[in-house]
């Protein structure tokens, strides 16, 4: 896919398994989105412009995990907050949320800076299908070397802060590291979207 930024020459790429599909009505004005299907995930993108008002704070991530934590519902989860520290041109989160009857969403939100103007990038990765598989594979290899200990100790908490226990914690299955071994995992989907777009912006 191409998209075209509003307000600039710049066109960044995807790989062509993104669709275009229809906004909705309530979605913001200049709004472009996008989807695409997996064996085991559902993604949708939508992109649009955004004033300063609105951006996240890219001298301070610290407020953003701040932010998150004092608005997480008890079925939500922090998974992770990243900023560009070099040039500061972008600033995300990921926020997981439990799914009724089952599985789990991965929501994205980027903000990005390109000749003084800022986007806003929602996205959402749902677990489809046979979902938890990711999860029940890590937790065994980590039972077996003793890293989850009685109680499940160990498998369980928040990225930037071991005392904060509010809501549906981040697990050890979900860091980046078992992202190569579950390529098609909506939070290893997610974390490639953000690369496909960092290497353009």
């Amino acid at each position: 896919m191409k998209l075209t930024l509003f307000d600039s020459r710049k066109e960044i790429f995807f790989s062509d398994d993104w669709q275009q599909v229809e906004t909705m009505p309530d979605d913001p004005p200049g709004t472009s989105v996008y989807m695409k299907m997996t064996e085991f995930s559902q993604c949708m993108i939508l992109f649009y412009p955004i004033s300063d008002d609105y951006v996240m704070q890219f001298e301070n991530p610290q407020s953003v995990i701040d932010g998150i934590h004092n608005s997480l519902a008890i079925n939500q989860g922090l998974i992770e907050v990243e900023l560009d520290e070099h040039e500061k041109k972008y600033i995300y989160s990921i926020v997981k949320t439990k799914m009724e009857p089952s599985g789990v969403q991965y929501c994205l939100t980027l903000h990005f800076r390109i000749l003084d103007k800022f986007y806003n990038i929602t996205g959402f990765f749902t677990e489809t299908g046979i979902t938890g598989g990711r999860d029940a594979t890590v937790f065994e290899l980590a039972r077996r070397d003793g890293i989850i200990k009685e109680n499940m100790v160990g498998w369980s908490n928040d990225p930037y802060d071991k005392s904060f226990k509010k809501g549906f914690l981040m697990n050890l299955s979900e860091k980046a590291y078992f992202d190569k071994n579950f390529p098609l995992h909506a939070l290893s989907e997610a974390r490639a979207f953000i690369k496909e777009l960092e290497e353009q912006i």
